[in-house]
This record gives C-alpha cells, sequence and structure tokens, in this order.
C-alpha cells in the first residue's frame, strides 16, 4: 500500500487490512532520536532537543487517523510506503510532485536543479542519494582526515608494543635479534575512509552521475581519501560495509556520522530498495524546518546578518557569564532587526501562538533590537504585516515593532522550469524588502 500525506496534517485511512495496519503501527512507534538504524536517513538537524524527539508520524489505531509533523520524505516496510510531502505547494495535476520541498534541497545542498528528479517517490529519492554526498563529504573533512587506531602487527627489532610470543616463537630464531610485536597506532587507512572511498568509487562507475565530482574543490577532497586509503579494493566492498554497520565516530568528529550513514544507504541501496531485508523499516526523511531556514540563510547571508548555529554551539549570545554559560540562538540577526524563521502558517499576529511570541520578544530584548520579524511560507501573496509593540518592553527603546513575512510559495505548478521562474520573484521581493527596510 502505498500511502500519500503531507507534512504537518491528519489523514484518514479506508479500507485498510491488518497487515497494512500492523506495519503504520510499527512505523508510528519510530521516534527520531531513537532511531539508530541505517536504512533510515535523516537530512538535516536544527537541534537535538527541537528535532530528535518529534514523532516521524502519529497513528490512531482505533480510527485509522494518522498524523505527520515537521518532517517530509518517505518512510516504509515491504510493500507499506507512507510518502511524505510539503504542504505548501500544489501541483497542477495532482501528481505528488513536490517541488517546493526538492528546490529547497537543491538550494540549500547546493546541487544542480537539472540533476533533480522531480516526482517525489521512493525510486526517485534512492536515486537522489548519491547527489547528497558532496555536501556531506564537505562537512565531515572540515574538522580535518578521520583518523582511528588500529591494530598493527611487527617483526623487528624496534619493539615498541606488546610481544606476541606465539608470533614470535613461530617465524624468529633466537639469533635473528628480530621480536615479533604488535601495537595501537593511529591511521588514516581505517574502515571509515575505506567506507568513503568505496562510495566514491561506486558513484563514479555510474554514468548517470558523472557530473557530481565535476568541482575543483571536490576533486580535491577526493584526491585526500583516495591519497589515505591506499589498501582500497574494490572485492572488499562487503567486508568494508560489514565493518561500518555501526556507529564509531569519536566524538571530535561527529560530522562523519551522517557522511557514514549515507554512504552505507548508497552502497546498499538495492537491498534496501528491493525488499530483501524483510519486515525492516527504511527511508529517507527530510527535516523541513531546517531547510525552511538555511534556505532563508541563502539571502541573509548576503545581507551579513548573523545566523548561530544550535546545533554546533557556533555563533551562541552569552546571556550571562555562568557555568554552564546561558546563552540563546536567534535565527538571524544584525544590528537592526532579528528574524525568526518559522515553518508554519500564520495568517496575522493574533495567529503566532504564545511561545513563538514569548521567544522572539526575549530575543529582541537580549538584543537591545527594536525591531523583529517572523517569515513564513505562504501559498498566497500578502503584505508584510508589522505591529507596533507596547514601549513598556524595554523603557530604554521606543518605537518597537514586530511582523510577519508571507514568502509566497507559487501554486498550482506544471513543471519544475515553472517553479523556478515564479519563486524567483518571492526570493527577490524578500531580499529587497530586508535590505530596504533593515540594512544600510
Amino acid at each position: 500500500m502505498h500511502i500519500n500525506i503531507t507534512d504537518n496534517s491528519e489523514k484518514k485511512l479506508f479500507d485498510i487490512d491488518e497487515d497494512t495496519r500492523k506495519y503504520i503501527l510499527k512505523i508510528a512507534d519510530i521516534k527520531l532520536y531513537e532511531k539508530d538504524d541505517d536504512n533510515i536517513l535523516l537530512i538535516g538537524r536544527k537541534s537535538k532537543d527541537k528535532i530528535e524527539k518529534k514523532d516521524i508520524i502519529t497513528y490512531q489505531y482505533s480510527n485509522d487517523i494518522i498524523k505527520t509533523y515537521n518532517i517530509a520524505g518517505f518512510i516504509g516496510i515491504n510493500d507499506t510506503i507512507l510518502t511524505i510531502k510539503s504542504r505548501f505547494t500544489e501541483d497542477k495535476d495532482n501528481n505528488n510532485n513536490d517541488y517546493f520541498l526538492h528546490y529547497m534541497l537543491a538550494k540549500v545542498l547546493n546541487i544542480n536543479m537539472t540533476t533533480l528528479q522531480h516526482n517525489i517517490n521512493y525510486d526517485s529519492l534512492f536515486s537522489f542519494l548519491p547527489y547528497l554526498f558532496n555536501y556531506y563529504l564537505k562537512n565531515a573533512l572540515s574538522t580535518g582526515v578521520y583518523k582511528q587506531y588500529i591494530r598493527k602487527e611487527y617483526n623487528d627489532s624496534r619493539v615498541k608494543g606488546s610481544i606476541d610470543f606465539a608470533r614470535h616463537i613461530k617465524h624468529n630464531f633466537i639469533e635473528n635479534y628480530r621480536v615479533a610485536y604488535n601495537t595501537r597506532e593511529h591511521s588514516y587507512d581505517n574502515n571509515i575512509n575505506q567506507l568513503i572511498r568505496h562510495t566514491i568509487e561506486y558513484i563514479k562507475e555510474r554514468r548517470e552521475y558523472v557530473f557530481i565530482f565535476d568541482n575543483s574543490e571536490i576533486k580535491e577532497l577526493i584526491r585526500n581519501i583516495e591519497h589515505v586509503t591506499p589498501t582500497y579494493s574494490k572485492n572488499k566492498r562487503n567486508d568494508i560495509i560489514n565493518k561500518n554497520l555501526k556507529m564509531h565516530a569519536h566524538p571530535y568528529y561527529l560530522e562523519y556520522e551522517p557522511l557514514r550513514k549515507l554512504c552505507l544507504q548508497i552502497l546498499r541501496h538495492d537491498k534496501i530498495k528491493y525488499g530483501i531485508e524483510k519486515d525492516k523499516i527504511y527511508g529517507i526523511l527530510f527535516d523541513v524546518s531546517f531547510l525552511w531556514e538555511e534556505y532563508i540563510a541563502i539571502f541573509l547571508k548576503k545581507l551579513n546578518f548573523y545566523h548561530p548555529i544550535n546545533s554546533t554551539g557556533k555563533g551562541a549570545v552569552k546571556i550571562l557569564n555562568t557555568t554552564p554559560n546561558w546563552e540563546c540562538y536567534p535565527d538571524f540577526y544584525n544590528h537592526k532587526i532579528v528574524i525568526d524563521t518559522k515553518y508554519k502558517k500564520m495568517k496575522n499576529m493574533d495567529n503566532v501562538n504564545t511561545r513563538d511570541r514569548y521567544q522572539i520578544l526575549s530575543y529582541m530584548y537580549i538584543l537591545g533590537l527594536k525591531n523583529s520579524m517572523f517569515v513564513h511560507p505562504a501559498s498566497e501573496e500578502k503584505e508584510c504585516i508589522q505591529t507596533a509593540l507596547n514601549s513598556k518592553l524595554n523603557e530604554n527603546i521606543n518605537g518597537c515593532s514586530t511582523g510577519i513575512y508571507h514568502f509566497k510559495i507559487p501554486q498550482h505548478i506544471s513543471s519544475m522550469d515553472e517553479f523556478q521562474i515564479r519563486i524567483k520573484e518571492s526570493e527577490e521581493n524578500f531580499y529587497n524588502f530586508i535590505k530596504s527596510a533593515y540594512t544600510g
């Protein structure tokens, strides 16, 4: 059974059999923070506390209603597939083409739009995986080439480890002055780098991905991996896959963990896709809140906005000099305004929930700014709503205001080319509005 639904919505299922109901229950029982299965790949995460403790879906068994959250993509088990698309776009022919999701992915992950397949189903998403490789490779290698302790055997006169008496007796005579011994040494030629190397060679072998590595920066990173994996052998691929089925990255190299999972998905996609692993939950999921924030970052970074990163602690705003430090992470700010991205519908200021109100007001107070704004995707063209705040918010600041910017997402689209043309207008309007009102 193939179920289509949008993110942040509910859907009633009709005429489902008991096996399908059982499989949906298994999917609904998976929590992102518990998910350590390499058959499930989560693309993008903003904060462990905010994102990983959310459900993928919830399922009301009594009346067969499923509910989704800020996660898009697909997840399935055997022949039961749940496809989740963005709720902020509608295609003209009702073919479940998710132009908005694919467009954000391409912009945020710096993927050539011509390479994307537009139909969001599990076949196209598995084919899409190699296009993510460059993004995760750059992130991982930004922390340095991965080093790992490995066990090595020596038989010489320079003893520097534990003596291997059994091997020494077997191979050495007393008069040859050699000793058999073992050591643990840092090495770049390890299982993680071998896995990356096998993925690189796998992608190179496929003609449809010939342009993926056509970039000078990526070529240099690939040369680095090739240099540190001199023992690479295609015949060892299955052995390398099996040695990387469990997370074993050092905490310093946390960026290697999503790369490891992506490499496993690429190298094992046939086994996963064609159901060889029976009763295993598999899927590719996208944190759409993260994608929306990073999509807006493309324009605000050009205007020199600060963009703190919660997941890494980069750019945190210090509140108190305590241990541990009190700190906060506004999405974006400059000397005039703080901007909070929201992947949700926000009709007007009355529609803003209490938590979001307190959050943005606290950012204004901490940063000493007069202006704040929410930016959200909207299905129709609207003026930016701006509202004056009571001056008691901060007696030293007069004329405070907050607002909502409705970023129009094109609707009823018949092709990705049409979507790109129409959303360019929304992007230009947003950029020009922020530049003229809140910079300089």
